[in-house]
């Protein structure tokens, strides 16, 4: 049972998640090293927090004319498992594609909540269009479109819209 659902990860979902946090509102899972963790551990609300996880696949992906259904899982090894699972010929592509996320994350400063660096790495994977990063992992179409599968939240365009904002 949850009090509260926050519909959003922006500024606005993670204000009302640190208000209602503070006025003891259950929050639902957060894992070390994911954003929200790394947020929350920032302000100092990790330790107040009531923490209960979700079913492990709460998002599903589906694609027009595949029978199958495409589970998303939290957490990078929940993730992976479940996409190797799903494409057990194209592990090493979902490992590329997991490098290839914490490479672009690498490259933000703010994603660790630290002011190092000037700001300027990450000029060098922001013209990197989704859809070309996506192609070169894989050549398979079903999980190129499993990999993109949320792009529709972001109301993207994967000629022009850069990976970095896909996959953070």
């Amino acid at each position: 049972m949850f009090d509260v659902a926050i519909i959003g990860s922006g500024i606005g979902g993670l204000l009302s998640a640190v208000f209602l946090s503070k006025e003891g509102f259950y929050l639902g899972g957060l894992d070390k090293g994911q954003n929200l963790y790394q947020v929350f551990k920032y302000a100092g609300l990790m330790d107040k927090l009531k923490l209960e996880r979700m079913d492990a696949g709460f998002d599903k992906i589906l694609i027009e004319g595949v029978q199958n259904t495409f589970t998303q899982s939290q957490g990078w090894e929940g993730f992976k498992s479940r996409l190797i699972s799903d494409f057990p010929d194209e592990a090493q592509s979902i490992e590329n594609y997991h490098e290839k996320v914490i490479a672009v994350c690498e490259k933000f400063p703010l994603y660790h909540l630290t002011l190092e660096g000037d700001g300027h790495e990450k000029f060098s994977v922001m013209n990197e269009g989704v859809k070309e990063v996506i192609e070169s992992l894989t050549s398979n179409k079903t999980l190129q479109w499993v990999l993109v599968g949320n792009n529709i939240l972001y109301a993207s365009d994967s000629n022009k819209t850069p990976f970095m904002f896909m996959h953070w």
